[in-house]
């Protein structure tokens, strides 16, 4: 993750915690409609409810959500206006969940406060859109399973008991069904968190792959630099002559080539008896070939 950190100025943290960022940061992302929504609910249960239950328990609920709702909306703007990265996103987690919990919590008690001793059909109205809201939980906060469980839980747990409380075998098969849909709701936010966790880590599992191979380039183009310009200065500096097993040259230097007064179109594909100086007798370089063929100097 080296390259990726000086690129993207993010701290060099494991995978898991990258992971966890990402989903936190996706609950950021899509709580603010899940937020508005819950006004909304808000507002049309009080208006079901306003020639039935106490006008000014309904009013001090909606008030006190609408309060919730707004906190919760400017911890979102807040968020995004600082856009943090990596494990910076951590420190978030906690304003999130206990905007969360505060913000369920007072919707469950004034829904409880305001149809507590209406009939039956209010009380399952009220019902109806907590599971309708406990459902938009399992869909919204599913990225992080506790999130999920606690929301569900507070939404719907409350109810039941006040339904199994009652004594009455309608009531109470009601909050059994309630439960059986409950327990299918834990199984599900764990398929979906997992399910979240792993498309993450492969994400970075991938960018960091990714990363490595573009890092691995760069070295591997700045080492072919290196090695040009070594040829270049050996080509200049250094007299070498190659040549195949039958003495014929194959490549020749430059240092060389200025040595000789050849060019190097004129030295390849001949023997080194261009070389020859005519005023030298040919015994010299008979001796010379056999000195150098037996490792002599």
């Amino acid at each position: 993750m080296d390259a990726s950190n000086k690129d993207n100025n993010i701290p060099d943290v494991e995978t898991n915690v990258l992971v966890y960022a990402e989903k936190l940061n996706l609950l950021y992302s899509q709580s603010a409609a899940a937020s508005i929504l819950s006004i909304l609910n808000c507002a049309l249960l009080t208006g079901i409810l306003w020639n039935k239950a106490d006008r000014l328990i309904l009013i001090g609920w909606f008030s006190a959500v609408l309060v919730a709702t707004v906190i919760r909306v400017l911890l979102f703007v807040r968020y995004f206006r600082v856009a943090p990265v990596g494990d910076m996103v951590l420190k978030w987690e906690r304003p999130y969940s206990f905007s969360l919990f505060i913000s369920v919590t007072i919707w469950v008690v004034g829904c409880i406060y305001a149809v507590y001793g209406l009939p039956l059909l209010d009380k399952l109205i009220a019902f109806f859109f907590l599971m309708g809201m406990s459902a938009g939980a399992i869909s919204v906060y599913s990225a992080i399973r506790y999130m999920a469980l606690v929301t569900v839980g507070v939404l719907l747990m409350p109810m039941t008991l006040v339904f199994l409380a009652s004594g009455e075998a309608t009531q109470i098969l009601i909050a059994i069904a309630v439960t059986t849909f409950t327990l299918s709701a834990l199984r599900s936010t764990k398929v979906l968190s997992e399910n979240l966790s792993r498309v993450f880590s492969l994400t970075h599992q991938l960018i960091d792959k990714t990363v490595k191979l573009d890092w691995a380039r760069k070295l591997a183009e700045t080492a072919n630099n290196n090695l040009h310009e070594k040829v270049e200065v050996i080509d200049r500096h250094v007299m070498i002559s190659s040549t195949d097993l039958n003495g014929i040259i194959t490549d020749v230097t430059e240092a060389f080539c200025k040595l000789t007064g050849y060019s190097k179109n004129e030295l390849v594909g001949k023997n080194h008896n261009i070389l020859r100086d005519p005023e030298v007798p040919p015994d010299f370089y008979k001796d010379l070939w056999q000195t150098i063929l037996s490792g002599e100097t």
